[in-house]
Parts: structure tokens; C-alpha cells; sequence
């Protein structure tokens, strides 16, 4: 189980205000952009460091980022800390099966993330009852031979990238218009069905045809199906899960909205 290999602790946070110019520390959010790392800063204070060697799992993605150096945090913010030692070769090994546990910890509520977090089993290959890391950093060499023959290992923008990068910066704001969100789109009224999620069909079966909207951020929060009859059915609008600020969906097929957990737009 995870809790046998790692301890998840809650982080001492602090408000971005209180950052200062410097470089020794990343300050670590709950976002998924930039491996969770809002802005480096300076130092703030001893007590609130959370060691390099860690990761960081922010509450609202479910997403593990490996932490090179010292690091705070803002709020809602796990420190997950290995209880045994882990080569560098399979850190990459070890943030995939960390990250294989996002599913469930979607669908739990946040104050059960650590006990299913610590419950959680995972596999892990091994040699005379031992975890077998020369395998993992054979494994994770093989893949990182592949990418590079395939010509996938270059994540760096081109010439030509950074280039329209630049003349998108440059634009002329002359040639820009300002406009109210509001004049542009219209918020939905739903109506609200009685259906719990353990009581659809999670594939199209007899009347449960018509995909249903819910909150959940897997595939693109349409993991299941419900009956037309009484419905709202909508398509080409934009839905923002309630407890989401940076995660939209932009539906166009026809959907079904029974659960109020989402603001819906349509352009107008």
C-alpha cells in the first residue's frame, strides 16, 4: 500500500503576498500549470520549508509533482515524503504510479484524500523481495531511447514557434476590441433531475442514451448516461465545474444537464 512507502502530510501555507524576490524556493500552489510552481521567491520563514525530495499533490487536480528543491506552499497543498530510499533513475517510475491515483482521489471528498491516499495499492516490480530499481531505471532508459529515435524528447518551442510568439506579443492593442463577458454570453438555467450518479448507466444502455454532464474532471465530465424525458438538453455551450477555477469543458455534443454543479454558457 502507498501508506507503506509514503507519508502524506498537510503543508504550512501562506498567502502569495508574503513571497519575496529570489530563486531558492519554489512556492507551490494547488494549479496543474508549471509542475504546480506558481512563482519562485526568496526565503520567508524556516518553519513553512518543506524539503527538496518530496512531491507535492495539489487538491483540486490530484496531480504529484516531484519537488528538486526547497518549496512552500499555498493552500490545499499535500507534502508526500518517501519512507524509503528512492534512486533518482526512478523518481520518473514512481510520480507515474503516484499520478495513477488521480481517478480516486477525484472522486473522494477532501478531508478521506489522505486515508484512501494511504490505503491505496499499487505494483511495483521486484527481485529476491526486494523493489527492483535497476529495472525501473532500465525501464524508464528504454523509454527515454524510444522518445528520442521517434523524435518526441524535444519539448523546446522552435524558431519558428518563438517567433509567432513574439509577434502575437506584439500586436498593435489598436486592433483589439474590449467587451463585456456578459454581452457576449448567457448564463443556462438547468433543471435539476432526480438521479444520483451510482444510478446511471456509465454506457448507453435501453433509454440511458443522452451523455450527462457532472462535475468530474475525466473526460471532460461526461462519464455517464441518462434518460431524454424531462431533461435539458444542450449543445455547443461552455460548462465551469463548481469547484473548479481553472478547468472548463467546451461541449458541443448534445448533453444532458441534471446536476447543478456547473455554470453553462451559449454565445449569444
Amino acid at each position: 500500500m502507498l501508506g507503506d512507502l509514503f507519508e502524506i502530510d498537510n503543508t504550512l501555507s501562506f498567502n502569495a503576498d508574503r513571497l519575496i524576490s529570489g530563486n531558492d524556493y519554489d512556492y507551490v500552489t494547488r494549479t496543474s500549470l508549471n509542475q504546480g510552481v506558481f512563482r519562485t521567491t526568496g526565503f520567508v520563514n524556516k518553519e513553512n520549508i518543506n524539503p527538496a525530495g518530496t512531491w507535492s499533490l495539489g487538491l483540486l487536480q490530484m496531480d504529484f509533482f516531484y519537488r528538486k528543491k526547497p518549496w512552500y506552499a499555498g493552500q490545499f497543498v499535500r507534502k508526500i515524503t518517501p519512507k524509503i530510499k528512492i534512486k533518482e533513475s526512478a523518481i520518473l517510475f514512481f510520480s507515474t504510479l503516484l499520478n495513477k491515483q488521480k481517478p480516486k482521489l477525484l472522486s473522494v471528498l477532501v478531508r478521506d484524500v489522505d486515508n484512501v491516499f494511504r490505503s491505496a495499492k499499487i505494483q511495483l516490480p521486484t527481485q529476491n523481495g526486494d523493489i527492483d530499481f535497476d529495472f525501473m531505471e532500465s525501464f524508464i532508459a528504454e523509454l527515454s531511447a524510444y522518445l528520442k529515435v521517434s523524435g518526441f524528447d524535444n519539448y523546446e518551442l522552435s524558431a519558428e514557434e518563438l517567433d509567432a510568439l513574439q509577434k502575437f506579443a506584439n500586436l498593435d492593442n489598436d486592433n483589439w476590441g474590449t467587451y463585456k463577458v456578459g454581452n457576449l454570453f448567457e448564463k443556462v438555467v438547468t433543471k435539476k433531475l432526480p438521479y444520483k450518479a451510482k444510478e446511471l448507466a456509465k454506457q448507453p444502455v435501453d433509454d440511458y442514451v443522452l451523455p450527462c454532464l457532472t462535475s468530474s474532471f475525466q473526460n471532460q465530465g461526461l462519464n455517464y448516461y441518462a434518460p431524454k424525458a424531462g431533461a435539458t438538453i444542450l449543445n455547443n455551450v461552455i460548462s465551469i465545474p463548481s469547484n473548479s477555477d481553472v478547468y472548463r469543458h467546451i461541449i458541443k455534443q448534445e448533453i444532458l444537464l441534471s446536476f447543478p454543479m456547473h455554470t453553462l454558457f451559449v454565445g449569444k
